[in-house]
């Protein structure tokens, strides 16, 4: 239970950890290494929300993590969106 920026604290260190492990990945197209996206949803449940409501904005934070470089978090909630790569 966390809000967007706590969110993306835990998956950026996530993302850390996979990069510093360096794990290979032969055959990649996009790299030699095992890369990560993860895309981040936060909502304060309303009435007329629903657990799907939270599945599909993540699964559309994934896909923008995709689209900006892979190898990255894209996060949003109702009001902000924060998009991190492994470069930042």
């Amino acid at each position: 239970n966390t809000d967007s920026n706590g969110a993306v604290q835990v998956a950026d260190t996530i993302v850390a950890a996979i990069n510093d492990g360096q794990i290979i990945h032969e055959g990649s197209p996009i790299s030699g290494y095992l890369t990560l996206s993860i895309g981040c949803a936060t909502m304060i449940p309303q009435a007329d929300s629903s657990p799907s409501q939270l599945i599909e904005k993540s699964d559309l934070c994934l896909l923008m993590a995709k689209k900006s470089g892979r190898n990255g978090v894209h996060a949003t909630n109702d009001s902000i969106v924060i998009n991190h790569s492994s470069s930042d």
